[in-house]
């Protein structure tokens, strides 16, 4: 996967979604926080989910993008999904389980992981699943 993730942003430079995607898949295997010292530079994102989850994983200040994420997931919308998928998934890359459960959860249960037909609602029932964190109906 990271192989896929780093060739696409070689391809389009302001795509921090890639980057983040392949930190996740080099957190695996060779730990959170090499993978963070790895992570691709992109430019900026004006979305301002991604640009905070990019924050966020990039280690600038671990306390103040979780703050800034977990008021994004407040304001529900696809905000809520995305902040607390990528929360989730921060979580899970430090090995914290139970913060990963709770807003993997989180997202799968918003209004937007429910109703919409975005792939990404799907990759996360999948996540979910997987992990048996809950029966989820795929």
């Amino acid at each position: 996967g990271t192989q896929q993730f780093r060739k696409d942003v070689e391809m389009n430079p302001n795509d921090t979604d890639e980057s983040v995607w392949a930190f996740l898949c080099e957190a695996q295997t060779v730990g959170f926080e090499q993978a963070r010292k790895q992570l691709m530079k992109v430019g900026f994102d004006p979305r301002p989910v991604m640009g905070s989850v990019y924050a966020l994983y990039r280690g600038d200040d671990d306390a103040k993008y979780i703050d800034i994420l977990e008021g994004l997931y407040k304001k529900g919308g696809s905000d809520a999904f995305y902040a607390s998928l990528y929360l989730g998934l921060y979580y899970e890359a430090k090995a914290e389980k139970d913060n990963a459960k709770v807003w993997l959860l989180r997202s799968v249960d918003s209004n937007y992981g429910k109703s919409s037909n975005d792939y990404m609602t799907d990759l996360a029932r999948v996540h979910v699943s997987r992990r048996q964190w809950r029966n989820a109906e795929l």
